[in-house]
């Protein structure tokens, strides 16, 4: 009446990140820019520095186990999880207001992998079961 079970494969989602980095950039001493040579319009109002944002569907993997019991002959209680593994991802973020020092126009923040766990669980009605 148990049936144990793994299994594997292809996986997609789509995947939204986001990226702001704020107008006060913390310096170390007197330095502001916290070493950057690049300065936020400080004093303008404006109260991010750089902006961006992205939604791709993602394609990566997922293995996983599970197990049924056979609870009555036409009733079953199965549990099963999966890890899902979508790679890696990343954002170009625009610069919103220069004012002074080197002004980068853009920047890439790389994210680490996009993986999650999923749990599920359930009950089985089998029709017309013996």
């Amino acid at each position: 009446p148990l049936l144990i079970y793994g299994t594997g494969g292809l996986a997609y989602g789509n995947v939204s990140t986001s990226a702001v980095m704020p107008g006060s950039i913390p310096g170390t001493g007197s330095d502001s820019t916290g070493g950057f040579s690049y300065v936020c319009g400080q004093g303008t109002g404006i109260a991010n520095c750089f902006t961006g944002a992205s939604s791709q569907t993602k394609v990566g993997w997922t293995v996983g186990a599970g197990g049924e019991y056979k609870i009555l002959n036409n009733l079953s209680l199965k549990a099963e999880y999966l890890y899902v593994n979508l790679g890696r991802t990343a954002v170009t973020t625009t610069a919103t207001f220069a004012d002074g020092g080197t002004s980068p126009a853009s920047f890439t923040a790389n994210f680490g992998s996009v993986n999650f766990n999923v749990v599920r669980v359930g009950l089985n009605y089998m029709f017309g079961a013996r």
